[in-house]
């Protein structure tokens, strides 16, 4: 498993964690679909995974909050 996968894998959990379903299907199509997407350009990779991994509106909050801890810039 490559260190990318290992860190997406990371993420989900961190979702799940903060009360967010997240299916391995969709990890799956997750990492599918960022192969589409310029992994340096931070708003694609977030539109990317809101969109594939968020169902409910009341949701939105608690995966801005992940991803932004998970996916900050050191």
């Amino acid at each position: 498993m490559s260190s990318f996968t290992e860190n997406l894998v990371i993420f989900g959990r961190m979702l799940r964690r903060a009360g967010i379903d997240v299916p391995v299907g969709s990890m799956l199509d997750l990492l599918e679909a960022l192969t589409h997407v310029d992994m340096g350009e931070r708003d694609e990779v977030f539109h990317t995974c809101r969109t594939v991994l968020v169902r409910r509106h009341d949701q939105l909050a608690a995966f801005e909050t992940v991803f932004d801890a998970f996916w900050r810039t050191t």
